[in-house]
């Protein structure tokens, strides 16, 4: 299969990731970490497959999860940087 044919999968499961919040804490459910780390990563995806505006929407939502900085606010940040900066196409981090 040709890599755009795969991407909806990945995404729809990131996508699911991405909005899991734990109803109460515990060892099987994801904390805030692991949902900042599936937004970054959705978001990124989204940047792979050329869906600027749900990338950014995922860089929205990290901007409020985080309460200050966080580094997958960062990372995300900079891809979509790249993305911009090379003409709407993605450029792996270095």
């Amino acid at each position: 299969m040709a890599p755009t044919e795969q991407a909806p999968t990945v995404l729809s499961y990131a996508d699911k990731l991405a909005i899991i919040r734990p109803a109460r804490p515990g060892p099987a459910r994801p904390g805030p970490a692991q949902y900042r780390a599936a937004l970054d990563y959705s978001g990124e995806r989204y940047l792979m497959t050329g869906n600027l505006p749900k990338a950014e929407q995922r860089l929205g939502t990290l901007d409020k999860v985080c309460t200050f900085t966080c580094e997958e606010y960062t990372d995300l940040k900079k891809a979509v940087a790249r993305y911009e900066a090379n003409g709407n196409k993605y450029v792996a981090a270095p």
